[in-house]
């Protein structure tokens, strides 16, 4: 599997974490097209579900100073008041073809599969590239491995995870994870060694890093043999993965 061919550099997948948000507040419409215009090929979100329905690109379970659910709040109210896009916006707004790094944040597991399910509606309904280009992240494998199953999703599975939730065993980790169909395991970079990394691509998994914000990370993470990374600041991100493979 070569998930990162024809993109501009074949050798990583570069996320513009929640868009250019080192420039701009992310999650925002602004972000994701500032990301774009910067030469992103890929960007990073998290959903949640709005009170009537509607899958929507935020970090938090609140918004605003007084900490509102985004459960409580119509999606149109997110939009207006919060600029909270939904999915649906992001792809009328950006198109399809760009790789979509994308965590479904509710904890609630009714929610948190009503959430899941209403991405891939919006991804069937806006069509093009949407679905294939998806990479859905989750710290739960057995979660990832449902959704898959119940929805028929073609996307990617990426079971986002830390050192202590695995107890320190990658090998276990990646050999389950790849024998379940599940493409990914990301962490935090400073939590993958060389050795990690490659021991995962030998179980037939991808390694992501998360958390890749300056070129001194950037630059570790590449050392170690990653397959993606993500950044805030997409033009520096861009700009040093060109640099180390040349």
């Amino acid at each position: 599997m070569d998930p990162t061919s024809g993109r501009p550099n074949a050798q990583v997948l570069c996320f513009a974490h929640r868009g250019a948000s080192g420039y701009v507040s992310g999650n925002t419409l602004e972000a994701f097209l500032l990301a774009l215009r910067q030469g992103a090929t890929a960007l990073e979100s998290d959903v949640h579900l709005s009170a009537d329905g509607v899958p929507v690109l935020v970090h938090d379970s609140t918004v605003g100073l007084r900490r509102l659910p985004v459960a409580s709040l119509s999606a149109d109210r997110l939009s207006t008041e919060y600029k909270v896009p939904s999915l649906e916006t992001l792809y009328r707004t950006c198109g399809t073809n760009f790789d979509f790094s994308l965590d479904i944040k509710p904890t609630d597991p009714p929610v948190r599969d009503a959430c899941a399910e209403a991405v891939v509606a919006v991804l069937r309904k806006v069509g093009g590239a949407a679905e294939g280009h998806l990479w859905v992240c989750h710290s739960d494998t057995a979660f990832l491995v449902a959704f898959r199953d119940r929805t028929a999703f073609r996307g990617k599975l990426v079971l986002s995870t830390r050192t202590k939730m695995i107890e320190g065993n990658y090998v276990k980790c990646t050999k389950e994870a790849a024998s379940l169909g599940v493409h990914v395991v990301n962490m935090p970079h400073y939590e993958w060694s060389r050795e990690a990394v490659m021991q995962a691509k030998a179980n037939g998994v991808l390694v992501f890093a998360w958390d890749t914000h300056t070129k001194e990370r950037l630059r570790s993470a590449l050392a170690m043999g990653v397959d993606g990374v993500y950044c805030n600041f997409p033009d520096i991100m861009l700009e040093t993965v060109k640099n180390f493979h040349t």
